[in-house]
């Protein structure tokens, strides 16, 4: 009795005591924190995603036979399923909001999943979306109603001879008026399938290229559909022969966050002069203080020598931390370079 109303508290309704989904936000995973400038929800569910694969993959498992058996054949996980989950606070409900959660973002994730047809035995012809964004069953609703076995698998119905594809029909009465209409409609779309009679049904990852399903790639894709699109977004750099501080400075550094006499000018702090305390050669801006100031180009020029790669020129904050040197090296050697130059940045 237990294991039946924790069970049942997994599926419909978990209290706090209950196992709770892994909620890892985009931050987590490496990216900034979505704000809601475009409507987007702060904390989308990167990892418990993966149960969206499982769900379509392990067909014969227990727990997928209980999530259909609440929630349809599709688990609510269609695009066609007319169920209210706001008001719903059971794990798997969690799971199909997240699904929607990233559709919102900009990325096509609840359509990216798409079956591929091998043998037809793993695949029922009417309640799974094997063609298109929708089942036959609610694609074709008349024919659906005169189907003897609406369990019946893709290999029941449809059959592979050589080049030709046959449709095995198994009606309670033989189709008319409408009906007919949609079985000749049918008929086309069954021949247009392609079958590997030698192979087993799969899913395929539509936003992969086809290929498999990838946490990383979906955090990726939410990065540059959303995180993208913000006004002045700088993506965030990583090495790890630096300390956290460096990479945070120099992404502030990309953003122009340094506060430099210009730029706290430009806030309205109460300043003698914005010129540089240094050298006095020159206004005190980001550029000047990094590159061009006398302390900054000696030292520039000592670190260069150092590594053997000549004067320094004057460049861009961009062209200064993201660019290659002008000798050759080695993926280790450019890295140790970038975490040299990241670091002599930070303390000048």
């Amino acid at each position: 009795m237990r294991k039946t109303t924790r069970l049942g508290r997994f599926f419909i309704k978990p209290n706090n005591n209950i196992l709770r989904p892994s909620r890892i936000r985009v931050n987590r995973v490496g990216r900034p924190r979505v704000v809601n400038n475009w409507n987007v929800p702060i904390g989308i569910d990167i990892k418990i995603i993966k149960w969206w694969l499982r769900f379509k993959t392990e067909p014969a498992s227990l727990w997928v036979k209980v999530i259909k058996s609440i929630y349809g054949a599709s688990g609510g996980l269609s695009l066609c399923d007319n169920i209210n989950y706001s008001t719903s606070s059971s794990v798997w409900s969690c799971i199909i909001k997240t699904g929607g959660r990233i559709d919102a973002s900009g990325v096509n994730f609840r359509n990216s999943f798409k079956k591929e047809i091998g043998d037809g035995a793993n695949t029922s012809f009417w309640n799974e979306i094997w063609f298109g964004s929708d089942s036959l069953k609610n694609r074709f609703k008349r024919l659906a109603r005169l189907e003897v076995d609406l369990n019946a698998s893709f290999k029941d119905r449809v059959s592979c001879d050589g080049s030709s594809i046959i449709g095995l029909w198994n009606w309670k009465r033989t189709p008319t008026g409408r009906a007919q209409g949609e079985l000749e409609a049918l008929n086309l779309l069954v021949q247009s399938v392609k079958m590997a009679p030698n192979k087993l049904d799969s899913w395929a990852w539509q936003l992969n290229g086809g290929g498999n399903f990838k946490t990383k790639i979906l955090s990726d894709l939410l990065m540059s559909r959303v995180l993208g699109a913000r006004t002045g977004y700088v993506e965030s750099l990583h090495n790890n022969f630096t300390p956290k501080k460096v990479e945070v400075f120099i992404w502030r550094l990309r953003k122009g966050r340094i506060p430099v006499l210009t730029e706290l000018n430009k806030r309205g702090v109460d300043l003698n002069s914005v010129r540089c305390a240094i050298c006095d050669g020159d206004v005190e801006t980001i550029n000047h203080s990094i590159f061009t100031c006398n302390l900054a180009h000696e030292i520039w020029s000592k670190v260069n020598e150092w590594w053997g790669l000549g004067c320094p020129s004057n460049k861009s904050v961009n062209e200064m931390f993201l660019g290659k040197p002008n000798v050759p090296m080695s993926p280790l050697g450019m890295k140790l370079w970038q975490a040299v130059e990241w670091t002599c940045g930070y303390l000048i």
